[in-house]
């Protein structure tokens, strides 16, 4: 982030601009999202080249965390007031990146997360995300800065995505490593319905202690249910059996500490994932 700052400082005026924010989360992003643990012993992201695996066709959720730069040395003390995450693109198709904060923005020393969702079934391999920001110092407004300088920075973040029966291979770091170009055209959003499974919904949600998960379904089969918590673990999974049309079942939380789920059905080709919250 020195890198970062110094190159805001020196060349500003060069910056060349994209921050399309087409595989943003959007509606129902900030609090709540993932959780900043405050735990985080460096200013930066945590373990980029190092996120947890995606598998082809089953929901995702996985949370960096984040504890923001405060000064810096570049001809002189450099004060950071705040840094804002401007865009995040080439997650891989179907996918979308959120954090804990509505406007995406921390001030110097904040501790904070940024959560990455939903299903893909894009190429396996790892995908190198391209990150825009903006940046506050000594009081200045925002200043853009671009990808490519974000990059050259030292400011990166892998993703890798594996075959069901893949493997998940250590990331290349390397300036020759061969990364994926997200395919384009698909709906980013973990709401986003897949062609079988239709309308998916925890009711009511939040979830005291018992609801009903109600979805609709074009086909007769056999379904995977399986809840996981905001850091992407594993918390049950269970096997149901679906009919054309509207399905229901009953849905007990009582053992699930307060907090914030995903709730995925999958078929093993389509799939749809609802967030759904448990109160105490």
């Amino acid at each position: 982030m020195k890198k970062i700052i110094y190159a805001i400082v020196m060349v500003s005026g060069l910056f060349v601009f994209g921050a399309a924010n087409a595989q943003y989360c959007g509606s129902g992003s900030g609090q709540g999202v993932c959780v900043p643990l405050g735990t985080l012993d460096h200013y930066g992201l945590e373990n980029s080249d190092s996120v947890p695996c995606i598998v082809q066709g089953e929901a995702y959720s996985q949370s960096i965390q984040i504890k923001m730069f405060n000064f810096f040395e570049a001809g002189g003390p450099q004060t950071v007031d705040s840094i804002e995450f401007d865009g995040i693109n080439n997650l891989p198709c179907g996918l979308c990146w959120a954090t804990n904060k509505a406007n995406n923005r921390y001030s110097s020393g904040e501790f904070g997360c940024i959560n990455i969702s939903g299903t893909t079934t894009d190429d396996a391999g790892q995908y190198k995300l391209l990150i825009n920001l903006k940046a506050w110092i000594n009081g200045s407004p925002g200043i853009p800065v671009g990808s490519s300088t974000v990059d050259n920075s030292g400011i990166k973040i892998w993703l890798r995505v594996q075959a069901p029966a893949g493997v998940c291979n250590a990331v290349d770091t390397s300036s020759s490593a061969s990364n994926k170009t997200a395919s384009t055209g698909c709906t980013t959003g973990i709401n986003a319905p897949s062609n079988d499974i239709l309308s998916l919904n925890v009711i009511p949600n939040p979830v005291n202690s018992t609801s009903i998960i109600r979805f609709g379904s074009l086909q007769e089969g056999r379904y995977t249910l399986n809840v996981t918590d905001i850091a992407g673990r594993v918390i049950s999974t269970k096997e149901i059996e679906s009919k054309v049309g509207e399905n229901s079942l009953g849905f007990e939380t009582s053992s699930l500490p307060a907090g914030m789920y995903f709730l995925s059905l999958y078929n093993g080709k389509n799939s749809s994932t609802k967030r759904f919250i448990v109160l105490e």
